[in-house]
Order: structure tokens, then sequence, then C-alpha cells
């Protein structure tokens, strides 16, 4: 989780100010740009883009919809707004992507996508200011008039793909049904096979009660994944950050998060759940959120994507096992056991938002699918409920990155180099998963 109220950036509007590094070229290809004619200044456009946003004093879409929705302007605001993402969308739609440097292309790509999202957005808006009612039902999108068509809006937000309801439904049960078989598998590993009952005593025993303990149990993953980093990543000039308990816990404080070049740990209670420690470290530290931030190629000030944010947190969860974390079956058992949270927060977003569960469907689901989290349930499902397909940017944005790896390993084959896919994906910065992957399949082996 990326800084405070649950870890992500707030985005404005979603476009990703990149700073593009080369990610690689070719000499035919520089050939070919020399006889184009000169190409349009993408950075003076998105300038006088963004210049033109901020005049029309164009409100955040956050992940709050109910404020979302409390924020819309006038009609007569409203079609002002559109007039302008109108004329932008012919400006940029009139310039061929081919004649595009392959390392603009992706700004280009960041462009276009923020403009079709806001008259999408404005859309929606007019429909809705034309046919307001109060209070607006805040248990859910499916409440909403053109329901449907809000929740597309939030996926294509956070999820920056083409997706569905039934599609991310279908593979949010498919997870939990999949990581639940590998949290048996650690359980009968560890000798607990068909003793269930002391397998869970045994978990709920797993805390630790003095700070000073949980931080010097970081240090230790810290020391793991340092001596393996530069197998997996390009040499790099990153410090791992402090590790300190989060300032103000509450109950909801979420159990760890990155900010201001810090990694702090929740400690509400006087207790850390000791299995937290690897995944947690790998997605808010290194060479998660703070090594991913700290990168000079990457654009700290700009918009951001929450599933190529999130999903880059997520993806270095799932190194745990190479860079030598999970050789504790206990932190392996952990990862799954906050992967599983995270895959049925995948099936209650839809759930909710799409299928019109209630409060008490969504919280039936999570008792049914997700064993020994009863203590978070009421909080996850109210964060799912307010900030529509929020959650859905974790899975969707690790998914993206674990098939392009793939796709690119078999692509290249020996000629793979992990280091470099990593360093060509931070490159790139903030952009939409759509994106990305365009970016990713466009450069040269």
């Amino acid at each position: 989780m990326r800084v405070q109220r649950f870890g992500l950036r707030v985005q404005r509007f979603g476009l990703a100010i990149i700073a593009l590094a080369t990610i690689g070229g070719c000499a035919t290809e520089r050939a070919s740009t020399r006889d184009r004619a000169p190409a349009p200044d993408l950075t003076a456009l998105q300038t006088e883009f963004l210049a033109g946003i901020a005049s029309l004093k164009v409100p955040e879409f956050g992940w709050g919809y109910v404020q979302n929705l409390e924020r819309i302007g006038t009609p007569e605001t409203l079609a002002q707004r559109d007039r302008f993402f109108a004329d932008w969308r012919s400006r940029v739609a009139a310039i061929p992507r081919n004649t595009l440097d392959r390392e603009m292309r992706p700004r280009y790509d960041a462009l276009l996508f923020e403009i079709e999202f806001n008259l999408e957005r404005l859309r929606l808006e007019s429909r809705f200011a034309l046919a307001r009612t109060e209070p607006i039902p805040a248990d859910g999108l499916a409440k909403l008039p053109d329901a449907p068509s809000w929740y597309a809006l939030h996926l294509k937000r956070n999820a920056s793909r083409e997706t569905t309801p039934d599609a991310l439904f279908a593979f949010g049960e498919a997870e939990v049904a999949r990581i639940r078989g590998e949290m048996r598998r650690v359980q009968d590993q560890m000798g607990y096979a068909g003793r269930d009952a002391e397998w869970r005593e045994r978990l709920r025993s797993q805390v630790v009660t003095d700070p000073d303990a949980v931080a010097a149990r970081f240090m230790r993953v810290r020391d793991t994944v340092q001596a393996a980093l530069p197998r997996y990543f390009l040499p790099r000039d990153v410090r791992p950050p402090p590790i300190e308990p989060a300032p103000n816990a509450t109950k909801d404080t979420p159990p760890g998060y990155y900010t201001n070049g810090v990694f702090y740990f929740g400690f509400f209670g006087g207790r850390f759940p000791a299995r937290s420690f690897g995944w947690l470290y790998l997605h808010e530290a290194m060479p998660g959120h703070h090594y991913q931030l700290s990168l000079p190629s990457r654009a700290a000030d700009g918009f951001s994507y929450p599933a190529s944010v999130e999903g880059w947190g997520a993806y270095c969860e799932d190194l745990g096992s190479e860079l030598g974390v999970y050789a504790d079956p206990d932190l392996l058992y952990g990862k799954w056991e906050w992967d599983l949270v995270r895959s049925a927060r995948v099936a209650l977003d839809v759930g909710i938002h799409a299928k019109g569960w209630t409060r008490e469907q969504a919280l039936a689901y999570w008792r049914a699918n997700v064993p020994d989290q009863e203590d978070i349930a009421v909080r996850e499902v109210d964060r799912v409920t307010r900030w529509p397909a929020q959650v859905v940017s974790y899975k969707v944005g690790e998914k993206a990155l674990l098939d392009l790896r793939s796709e690119l390993a078999t692509r290249q084959g020996a000629a793979f180099d992990i280091r470099d896919f990593h360093a060509r994906v931070l490159a790139l910065g903030s952009l939409p998963v759509s994106a990305l992957e365009r970016a990713m399949r466009e450069s040269p082996d």
C-alpha cells in the first residue's frame, strides 16, 4: 500500500507524467525516424493539456464514488469541459502514432487514455446531473442509474485495461480456489495435514508484541532481500528505507504502508502478525514501492495509475521465493493469506457494485472464503463498498506483469534477462496497464 489511506496515491485525472528512460532501440528504427516529418512535441502538448484542465477546475476523480458524485458541476460547466476534451481528442487522434519514437508512444497512449476516460466520465455525469436524487446511495454503484456504465468507468480508472465484471468475478473466484489450495499445501508440508484445529491454534499464536522485535524481524528480511537483489535487478543506488511503527495506528490501519521515504508497520493493540514480515516488506520497501519510487527515471510528481503502482507491489511479493524470503514456510503461508484477501476482494467488488450484493451477502462471502480473517471482514467490505474497483488494481496489475514476464521469457528464450525486464517496466513509470503492455511488447528483444 503506497501511502496513507490504504496506501494509494490519489490520482486527480490519472494522467501519468512519465519520465521515460530509453528502454531500447535499434539502428533500423533510428534510421527510419530520420525520414519522417518532425513529430509533435508531446511534452509541450501535455503541459498545455494539464494547464487547460487546471483552468477548468475539473474535480479529482478519487476513490470514493459518493464524493465524486457530490462534486459534479452544473450542466453548463459539464458542457464546457466536454468541449475541451472533445477538442483534445481530435488534436491527439490526428497525430499518427507510428510517426513517434518508441519512447514517446507510451506518453501518447496515456494522453489518449485520459481524454477518453474524461469524455466517458462527463457523459455519465451529465446524465446523473439531470436525474439526480438525494441522498446518493452509499451502499454501492449498483443502486445508481446507469450502474453498469458507472462501474465500467471505475474499472477503467483502476484496472486501466479492457475487462468485464463477469471476467473479473471468474478471475477472483479462480484465484480464491487456487490460493486456498496453496495454503493447504503449506499446512500439509509443515506436518498439520488433517489437523485443522491445531493448525488454526498455531496461527492464532503467531504474533509479535514488542515493536523493537518487529523492526528486527523486518531487518532480517531486508538483509535476505539485499543479498539476492543483484541477481534480479540492475545495480541502482537505492538504499532500503527506515522501518518504523505507524504513528497513531487504529484498528483500520493497514498492516503496513510506505510514505515519504519510510516504511511503516501497523502495531495497533501492541500486536503484529508474525507471518506478514515477508510479503509486506517486499511490497512496501524493497523491491516494492520504495525501490519503485526512488529510481530517477520515475516521475515522482506525476499522476498515478493504481494498477501499475499497486500491481508492481503485488508482483514483488511473488518474487519472495526467488529472493529467498519464503524459505521460511510461515512467511510463505503469510503471503498466501494476504493474497487470499486480495482475491476475495475482487469477487466482492463485482458482487457489490455489479451484482447488487447487500452488506450481509458480502460479509457472508468473506466468511465462506477467507478463513481466520474475521477481524478485518467489516473493514474490507466497507472499503470495497466506498471505493469501487480500487481493490481490483492490485490483482489486475500483478497478473499483467506476471503474464508479460512469461510471454517475453518465452519469446526471447535464453536471451531473456529478468534484470532487464524489471528495469524496462520501472523505466516506463506509471502507465495505464493497457499502455504498459503495449510498450513492453513493442520494445526490442
